[in-house]
């Protein structure tokens, strides 16, 4: 039987960064045949979980060891709620993509009963739109029963900026504080090494991977947000963050909160378009040769500055200024249905609010390029992806 062992190592200091690490090793038959570790460094005014405290470890672990069908054994102690939730985690993905996720079991040393949650929210903040959104939303109470009390924001250095960037991180995380700072919130920064060791797809993992990031910040707030993706009304499923999946991912002292699902992505541009400070700021290009700015080209940085347009706003100065906006539009060919739904809301939200432009004959050409290539029986089409689960459940049930 293949399997994967979690052993925790002792924390480490470095000067004021505290490294919280584990060994990750991959045993075929109960041979070892890789080990690596997985590390997560965050300042020392931070109060760190439990030594033998897994939690985060077997988040960020847990879709590498589906992917690969093996069961996980943990050296180290585990939240019964998270353990629970992780179950019915685990059974969705495998409904999802029975052809790539397998439920595995799950062994541990300890099991741990959640004492109280810690006051409080943290908001993981890429200074993109959905958590622009989301740090607005509820700093200026307009969540009513439903607002956060955020006492502080993580930025993860090694998710979009990658560990060797450290130039273009500092320059995110010293945009980002100053944006924060303008709303009262500070800003933590936490590095880990989980995207160099993970063979998971990022697409799918990306939530739990930062849950578990965040998770060591639950002694400080016992809960986190994360922004929404795509709203209700065009859920894209399977995605790694969803309202369906979420809120699995949590534990009696680490609740999971999926936020602003209710509103469509340019109804979140319109929601915090007036915010000078973080609308001069926002970064959601993650395509871009330089990691700290927008290209003003990609796919993301069209569609989003054709989110302003929708709302009858200007371009923003966080976009390089770029007089063949349309010629960019022209090239776009969606990706998967989640993109596709991305530009039918702006559409939508432009027709419905009566503001008008050349551009929107552009758009409705663009969805219609994006439709015969997401729903036909090329390898990435859907009919095909449906195709191969159901040929896999299958072979599962013989």
């Amino acid at each position: 039987m293949n399997s994967l062992l979690i052993e925790p190592l002792p924390l480490e200091t470095k000067g004021d960064q505290i490294v919280r690490s584990c060994h990750v090793i991959r045993l075929d038959n109960g041979k070892e045949i890789d080990k690596k570790t997985l590390w997560f460094q965050f300042s020392n005014t931070i109060q760190p979980p439990n030594g033998e405290d897994c939690d985060s470890y077997l988040l960020c672990i847990l879709m590498d060891a589906m992917t690969e069908a093996r069961a996980i054994t943990i050296n180290g102690s585990v939240s019964l709620s998270l353990l629970s939730n992780l179950i019915e985690y685990q059974r969705v993905w495998h409904m999802w993509r029975p052809d790539i996720y397998t439920v595995v079991d799950i062994k541990i040393k300890d099991s741990r009963k959640d004492t109280n949650k810690a006051a409080g929210a943290v908001c993981a903040f890429s200074g993109g739109a959905d958590s622009m959104f989301t740090v607005w939303q509820h700093t200026q109470n307009k969540n009513s029963y439903r607002t956060q009390d955020i006492r502080l924001c993580s930025l993860i250095h090694g998710f979009d900026v990658p560990l060797a960037d450290t130039a273009a991180f500092n320059a995110v995380l010293k945009r980002s504080s100053s944006v924060l700072a303008d709303i009262n919130i500070p800003l933590e920064a936490i590095k880990t090494n989980y995207r160099e060791i993970s063979k998971a797809n990022w697409g799918f993992a990306h939530a739990s991977a930062l849950v578990g990031v965040l998770a060591n910040f639950k002694h400080q707030t016992g809960t986190i947000l994360i922004g929404s993706s795509y709203p209700y009304s065009y859920l894209h499923i399977p995605w790694g963050s969803s309202p369906i999946t979420d809120y699995l991912l949590a534990s009696d002292e680490f609740q999971v909160i999926h936020d602003g699902a209710s509103y469509t992505r340019t109804e979140k541009v319109h929601a915090f378009a007036d915010w000078q400070v973080g609308v001069n700021n926002l970064r959601v290009c993650w395509e871009g040769d330089i990691k700290d700015k927008n290209c003003g080209r990609c796919e993301k940085c069209v569609r989003t500055q054709f989110n302003f347009l929708a709302c009858g706003r200007s371009i923003p100065n966080c976009f390089p200024e770029n007089n063949n906006l349309i010629a960019e539009l022209k090239k776009i060919t969606p990706k998967h249905q989640g993109v596709l739904s991305d530009w039918q809301q702006i559409y939508d939200y432009a027709i419905a609010h009566g503001v008008n432009g050349s551009w929107q004959g552009d758009i409705k050409k663009l969805i219609r390029r994006g439709q015969p290539r997401i729903f036909s029986f090329s390898r990435s089409g859907y009919i095909r992806v449906k195709l191969r689960a159901l040929r896999k459940r299958r072979k599962l049930k013989q």
